[in-house]
């Protein structure tokens, strides 16, 4: 049976709740605007967003009936899926103005922002892990993370990104 024109969707919607739930766990605040993207999103807002960056075909024996056939006879099946899980959030202020003159952050408030955007990595990693170890993850059968690359700062927001590669079911 080829793959269900809704699954894409279906398990970006996924992985977006298991991010969601996994911060509500550990009761770490997420930015507010939380959605399924269909590209990659802007980031000049704090955000958490899912967008499905490509899906990947294999070529497969014409004859296995589980291969959709095209024209010329050769078997194809969608196989893997990369996602990307995106979160913006707010950075320190550059400058305040305080009693008429122009302050910076100090070291403690910009560190305490790089550790928040640091640990989001880890966290976007440990959330989806345990949704698809739980089964929450459907139509996903194998997961492979890629890097957290930080993205910003700019205009003030600063985030980070990270790739799931899944093997995709059926159905």
């Amino acid at each position: 049976m080829p793959l269900s024109p809704d699954r894409p969707f279906d398990l970006a919607t996924a992985i977006l709740d298991a991010v969601i739930g996994g911060y509500e766990d550990d009761g770490v605040d997420l930015p507010e605007l939380r959605f399924v993207s269909a590209g990659p999103p802007v980031d000049d807002c704090p955000l958490v967003a899912v967008h499905l960056g490509a899906m990947s075909p294999s070529e497969v024996n014409a004859a296995n009936d589980s291969a959709e056939v095209n024209s010329a006879g050769v078997g194809f099946s969608v196989r893997t899926g990369e996602y990307i899980v995106t979160i913006i959030r707010c950075t320190p202020e550059q400058l305040t103005r305080r009693g008429g003159r122009w302050v910076a952050p100090t070291a403690e408030v910009r560190e305490d922002a790089s550790e928040v955007l640091y640990s989001d990595g880890i966290r976007v990693v440990n959330a989806v892990s345990a949704a698809q170890r739980a089964g929450e993850l459907a139509g996903c059968n194998e997961l492979m993370f890629g890097n957290w690359v930080v993205i910003g700062p700019s205009g003030g927001h600063v985030g980070g990104a990270t790739t799931l590669r899944v093997a995709l079911t059926r159905g």
